[in-house]
């Protein structure tokens, strides 16, 4: 018995001689916001609480992902935390300055609800850590939905149309049947679907890829009325199977030779835009169109895709999106080139303005230096001023929606736009080059070139009488003098005769 005794306590003395493994706390991460649902025109704030269950916190980088159309951002408010980005995605880095590291830190957002419609304010952890041996305290995640609705508008959620590209609807549609389906063959790849509300001011989204694969596929619009109030109809597209394509063998039976794949690539809409991979959007984007655009399909490798289309410009415009969303938005489509231009439309007393980035060859003006101007939850290259105090002002390369692109300067402070007049060979001035020169944006008439020998010519002519005017009228005084003393001497000959006549 002793000896058992002995054997126990040399075991226990060995286990406390081995190294202890730490084990992690199980950090946490809260996400809250100050109200559910929250009227148009009021604020909302978004709080993010890191807990690290006892351990300190060294650090936390994260990011807030938020819906553009519905919610803008206003501020924040932390201890040791600094925050950048826009554009429905804010990132922000806590870093404790005290000299004791506490053990839970907490960031609150602010935003204002812009229209009706619901947010899902998201949150991500890139970095978590403790700050005593700097070890990973996990990467939580979290959200929270705030609904902003506004009840003085009209409630009507309801679709006056809706029509599908390819196949037929069943039952036939009507505004208070929710459910529909669709069959269409093998060969179709995408169908594409044309909502239309009731009210002018309700908005359509619909979820899922026009693409459509074999079997069902399901397709779901939400209606949004100007109030918030939402509706929702499902449509099942069922694409059938390929035909099988049978051989003979010499005993007489068959075997299958098999089929080739029909679907188009994954990465079919996925385009390269400024070094950046981006999808365009094969439904129509919950936005509201440029004025003079209207919701039409064209085709992109075989796939249906909805495009904003102007008929008075002839301008197409694509909704592209990009995973970190920053730069979504509808983008200029050059079919020709097969290139995308981001679409900034500036308006200015009624006026329309395009801006784009600066072009490649530039001279900056005097104290400027090249920057960036935040319009309309995007970045577009700009000229700003090194003087503090002409902060509000930013040179721009824009152009109206029917004229030639050009120098313009924006009065960020007063919202005004003017062309921008640089001192003529002054140093340092904008000076377009031959690869710089403004450019028309819609297309302009040519001139024939006999068109523009005759004018001219005409032009010369014109010319010369107007600069040798004095010339001119000395040579018909002088015409006139002999035309008068040539008459002159005719009529006396013409008496001396008749006098001779006479005697």
């Amino acid at each position: 018995m002793k000896r058992l005794i002995s054997i126990c306590m040399i075991c226990l003395l060995l286990m406390g001689l081995l190294p202890t493994t730490p084990v992690s706390a199980a950090a946490n991460l809260s996400v809250s916001a100050s109200a559910s649902t929250v009227t148009v025109g009021q604020n909302v704030t978004v709080t993010l609480k890191y807990d690290g269950d006892g351990q300190t916190i060294g650090g936390v980088i994260g990011s807030l992902s938020y819906d553009t159309n519905v919610f803008s951002y206003v501020s924040f408010s932390g201890n040791d935390v600094q925050v950048n980005g826009g554009a429905g995605k804010m990132r922000f880095v806590y870093t404790p300055t005290t000299a004791q590291a506490p053990t839970s830190a907490t960031v609150s957002f602010t935003f204002k609800s812009d229209a009706p419609g619901s947010c899902n304010f998201t949150v991500a952890t890139e970095e978590f850590v403790n700050d005593t041996d700097y070890a990973s305290l996990g990467s939580p995640s979290g959200s929270v939905t705030v609904t902003a609705s506004n009840p003085t508008l009209s409630g009507n959620a309801n679709l006056k149309s809706l029509v599908p590209s390819k196949g037929t609807l069943t039952p036939k549609f009507d505004p208070d049947v929710t459910e529909y389906k669709i069959t269409v063959a093998n060969s179709v790849k995408s169908v594409s679907l044309v909502p239309t509300p009731e009210h002018s001011g309700a908005k359509t989204s619909i979820s899922g890829k026009n693409a459509v694969e074999v079997g069902k596929n399901t397709r779901v619009i939400t209606v949004t009325a100007p109030n918030g109030t939402t509706k929702k109809y499902t449509v099942v597209i069922t694409r059938a199977a390929a035909p099988s394509t049978t051989g003979s063998t010499g005993s007489g039976s068959t075997t299958p030779t098999g089929t080739r794949p029909t679907l188009p690539p994954e990465d079919a809409l996925d385009v390269e835009v400024g070094g950046k991979t981006m999808t365009i959007l094969d439904t129509q984007a919950a936005v509201d169109l440029p004025n003079g655009f209207v919701w039409s399909n064209i085709t992109i490798n075989d796939i249906e895709v909805p495009a904003a289309v102007n008929r008075d410009t002839e301008m197409t415009l694509l909704y592209l999106t990009a995973e970190d969303k920053i730069g979504n938005g509808f983008y200029i489509y050059d079919a020709a080139a097969d290139a995308f231009t981001r679409y900034l439309c500036m308006s200015v007393k009624n006026n329309a303005y395009l801006l784009f980035d600066l072009p490649a060859e530039h001279i900056a003006p005097a104290g400027t230096t090249e920057g960036t101007l935040f319009f309309d939850g995007n970045y577009v290259s700009a000229y700003v001023y090194e003087d503090a105090s002409l902060a509000d002002f930013y040179i721009l390369w824009a152009a109206p929606e029917k004229g030639v692109a050009g120098w313009y300067t924006y009065d960020k402070k007063e919202g005004s736009l003017q062309r921008y007049h640089a001192t003529p060979g002054g140093e340092g001035v904008v000076s377009p080059t031959a690869t710089n020169k403004p450019t028309r944006v819609t297309a302009t008439k040519k001139t024939d070139a006999k068109e523009a020998n005759a004018k001219g010519s005409a032009f010369s002519l014109g010319s010369f009488l107007v600069q040798h005017r004095q010339v001119w009228l000395y040579a018909m005084i002088g015409i006139g003098a002999v035309v008068v003393l040539t008459f002159v001497v005719i009529l006396i000959i013409s008496l001396n005769k008749r006098n001779k006549g006479k005697h």
